[in-house]
């Protein structure tokens, strides 16, 4: 493989933001619907550090505590001006943005080249891709050591972000069927690579595939499974939904028996979590939301503490399952229906999943439909858009 290197020198910028704000949560992605740019918060050792991604897709809108004060509440272009960057960046404790000296790497591999910005923090290497050039969706696991990415010809690949190594997981030929001959292979033929993930230790990789059916007449989804250390690949669930891995174990959702299930590669077992689920949400690497078949209420599960939560609403009410986790992963922000057959009683719900406590906070405006939630932009502000202008929400102040 062949790497071609130029560096660029990237003039430090310290932007003054939100008054000593701090991004303290592990995991997140933020952005305005308005924004093509998302980004991704992480610690590493005492620093913490602001990933752009430039991509269409996102795994979570997230940002972290204390992020925003009064002065974005007063003056939302202070948070246009931070989405502008297009570097990895510290975020200092005093609030400033510090972009750091990134490397422009073409990387080539089989299907063509990647353009990428790779930094050094401390000893560790990181990767993003830059702005414009290519759209792919970089993957990686706690430990930051490996990448995963589907390309445009739907196959996957992982990247190591030091030495820039990529290697192809998905192979031409598998149990001794090339991918052309895959067309009398099973029930179907095999469509494409997507989604893939990696295991918490970094040893494992999953992804998804489409196959056509010819027997159900219909596109189907299988799970596929890559054991790095010995480049075994396999057919791990068929008709089934990558849903996340946990800490030793890949959460999923069976189309065939409609069930939530999670799958432990150490003893190679599956158990079967909740059944009759008709819908489902999965909000970070710990939380499911869904519901049951012929049930309005609606559970959420946190996959780590085994514990299962109900919300229920007034008889004649009914909430939305689509939601956003604030980054402490204590809030539980969606809408509601206070009465689900008139649609002026949309509101915003928010449940505290720790004081198993919920609130119901009005929409302002004329048109609630046409409201959208954003994002939380810290543990207590959250921003909706409201067809006609940008608001924050202080949910502290909403529940006094």
């Amino acid at each position: 493989m062949n790497k071609k290197r130029l560096t660029i020198c990237i003039v430090l910028i310290g932007i003054v933001l939100f008054g000593g704000g701090l991004f303290a949560y592990n995991e997140g992605l933020f952005g305005l619907s308005n924004k093509a740019t998302h980004y991704y918060v992480s610690k590493v050792g005492e620093q913490y550090l602001l990933f752009p991604i430039s991509s269409q897709q996102a795994n979570y809108k997230l940002t972290d505590d204390q992020v925003l004060q009064k002065q974005y509440i007063q003056n939302p272009k202070l948070l246009e001006e931070m989405l502008s960057a297009e570097q990895l960046s510290e975020i200092r404790p005093d609030g400033t943005l510090v972009e750091f000296n990134s490397e422009k790497v073409t990387v080539d591999y089989e299907e063509g080249t990647l353009e990428l910005l790779q930094t050094k923090v401390g000893e560790q290497y990181f990767i993003i891709p830059e702005k414009g050039k290519t759209d792919i969706v970089l993957n990686t696991n706690m430990e930051g050591t490996l990448y995963v990415f589907s390309s445009n010809l739907h196959n996957v690949y992982s990247i190591n972000p030091q030495t820039l190594e990529v290697i192809k997981v998905t192979s031409e030929h598998i149990n001794n069927y090339s991918r052309k001959e895959m067309q009398s292979y099973g029930t179907g033929s095999f469509i494409r690579s997507y989604e893939p993930l990696l295991s918490a230790d970094g040893n494992y990789i999953s992804y998804m595939s489409t196959r056509r059916s010819a027997l159900e007449n219909d596109m189907i989804d299988d799970i596929w499974f890559f054991e790095i250390n010995t480049g075994t690949e396999q057919l791990l669930i068929e008709n089934a939904k990558t849903m996340f891995w946990g800490k030793d174990r890949l959460y999923y959702y069976s189309n065939s028996t409609k069930s939530i299930l999670g799958y432990n590669y150490v003893d190679e077992s599956h158990t079967e979590l909740f059944k009759n689920v008709e819908l489902y949400q999965y909000l970070s690497k710990e939380w499911i939301a869904f519901r049951y078949y012929n049930n309005p209420s609606i559970y959420i599960y946190n996959a780590n503490s085994n514990h299962l939560t109900s919300l229920s609403t007034e008889e004649n009410g009914s909430i939305t399952l689509n939601f956003e986790l604030s980054p402490n992963e204590e809030l539980l922000l969606g809408t509601l229906f206070q009465d689900r057959s008139d649609a002026t009683t949309r509101k915003f719900y928010v449940f505290n999943l720790v004081k198993q406590e919920k609130t119901v906070i009005d929409m302002p405006g004329d048109h609630p439909l046409l409201t959208t939630i954003d994002g939380w932009l810290s543990n207590e502000i959250f921003i909706a858009d409201m067809s006609s202008s940008t608001q924050a929400f202080h949910v502290s102040n909403e529940l006094k």
